[in-house]
Parts: C-alpha cells; structure tokens; sequence
C-alpha cells in the first residue's frame, strides 16, 4: 500500500509557551507524526498532547545553541474530524510551534528506523545530515527544520516535500 498524507495542520504559540492547532480531519490517518521546534531555556521537555488523548513516542530532540525540535509518533491512533495538537512548554522550553500530520499506508510493526540530524550555532546557507535509506517498505521519512531569524526561504531536497511552514515571531520559532 502506497503512504499518502491525511492532512496536516501548523501553529505557533501567541504567548510564548502553549499552542494548539486548529482542528483538521484526521479521521482516515493510520499514523500521526507532530514536529515541534522551541527554544531552549534550560534542561527539560515538552511533550506533545492531542485532543484524542494519544500517547506519542518521542524521537531524540535536535538541539542547537538556543533552539531545539523535537519528532513524535503515534502508530495505530485515535483520530476524528477534529483533530487538534497541542504543546504546553515548561519552564525550560518557550516559543513552540508544532506542526500535526496525518498519514496512511505507513508501517505499522516498529515504523521508527533511523534518526539523524544536524545543528549549528548561527547563521548558514546550507546544511547537511547523513543519509536515511529505510529498512523496509511503509517506512515514512520525516524531516523537520528550525532555520535562524535571518533566513527568509527554505527549501529541501532529496525527494523530500516541505507540508507546512510558519514564521518566527517573538512568540514562536
């Protein structure tokens, strides 16, 4: 069976440390993935909430020097027609975003694989990980980039398509 996305849904935090998402259509989704970016502000995490009471895995979080993301999973979910995601920051992460996708088709018996990532301390034009060749067919690449304030687009290769993408305002990354 071929992945195909659901439906996808973004938002970032108006005060600085909760958002939810507006409600989107999940009903169809045999897996949910969320990325969360936020800054740092000490040690600690964020975990991630949805209005169906799912309970996510959390794959290791990409760390920079003020920033951070973060790709959670549900396999098999709970999902309805109004599905939102929510990010309640604690004391040691402020400014979350948090982006809600929906997928079927995707492998549902151990669908994590591999993880990889790259982070810098500043400003940069590009930036590189090594490659993720997955193990088995139904596995579902997921990528997620927090760029510097300073950049203006983003783009990605390698097959890969960007879903969503949001501003940075003061409030979120």
């Amino acid at each position: 069976m071929a992945i195909t996305i659901v439906n996808s849904v973004l938002a970032g935090s108006s005060d600085g440390d909760l958002v939810t998402t507006a409600s989107d259509d999940m009903s169809a989704a045999d897996f949910l993935v969320t990325g969360i970016s936020f800054g740092i502000n000490g040690s600690g995490t964020s975990p991630v909430t949805d209005s169906e009471a799912n309970s996510y895995s959390a794959l290791t979080e990409s760390n920079g020097s003020n920033w951070g993301c973060r790709i959670d999973h549900k396999v098999d979910p709970v999902v309805s027609a109004t599905h939102t995601f929510t990010v309640d920051c604690t004391e040691s992460r402020v400014d979350p975003s948090v982006c809600g996708a929906g997928f079927s088709g995707v492998l549902q018996v151990s669908p994590f694989d591999k993880q990889n990532g790259a982070a810098s301390g500043g400003p940069i034009t590009s930036l590189s990980t090594n490659s993720i060749t997955p193990a088995e067919d139904g596995e579902l690449i997921i990528a997620i980039l927090v760029p510097d304030r300073t950049v203006t687009s983003v783009s990605i290769n390698s097959g890969l398509t960007i879903i969503e993408s949001i501003t940075e305002t003061a409030d979120h990354r």
